[in-house]
């Protein structure tokens, strides 16, 4: 996602959520994490909301706002409004277990979708019986491709392709 930021000499100026959320996690300590946030690009004010282990929370707000407006105020960013919520040792959202699985799984990647729509038009199209069929000419090409890409593999190709070279 992009926020709209402001008009600029050659265009419209646009920042990604991503970029803003590693650059803020960068001044954050160790096990702090910056749960969400939201860029006003009117007033150029940047609102966090930061997920924080322990106790000391008013202090750590006060800090962590101060040192990131400090910061982001090099760029141009006016204002940062910052919002601590304490959380219990593992129960904060990168635990939560269907989060976990889904970032291992890379179901915001197209490659994963299409690869789920072409196993179920397979399994539709093919049946069982087939599909395991195209699954075991896979894994014997997957091996194929494996030992040929592999050291040994290289020089055996280059043996065979010497066979066919002409000798002056």
């Amino acid at each position: 996602m992009f926020f709209y930021w402001k008009d600029g000499p050659v265009g419209k100026l646009w920042i990604s959520r991503r970029g803003l959320t590693a650059l803020v996690e960068r001044f954050l300590p160790g096990t702090y994490r910056c749960a969400d946030l939201f860029f006003d690009g009117e007033t150029s004010e940047l609102t966090l909301s930061i997920e924080v282990p322990g106790d000391n929370i008013a202090e750590d707000a006060k800090k962590i706002e101060d040192d990131l407006a400090c910061e982001l105020s090099l760029l141009g960013i006016g204002g940062v409004v910052v919002s601590i919520v304490k959380v219990e040792e593992g129960k904060g959202f990168e635990n939560f277990v269907p989060r976990k699985l889904c970032k291992n799984l890379n179901v915001d990647k197209p490659l994963f979708w299409a690869l789920i729509v072409g196993g179920v038009s397979a399994v539709w199209n093919l049946g069982i019986k087939g599909l395991i069929y195209v699954a075991v000419w896979a894994g014997i090409g997957y091996l194929a491709s494996f030992f040929l890409l592999s050291d040994e593999g290289k020089k055996l190709i280059f043996k065979v392709l010497s066979l066919f070279r002409r000798k002056k």
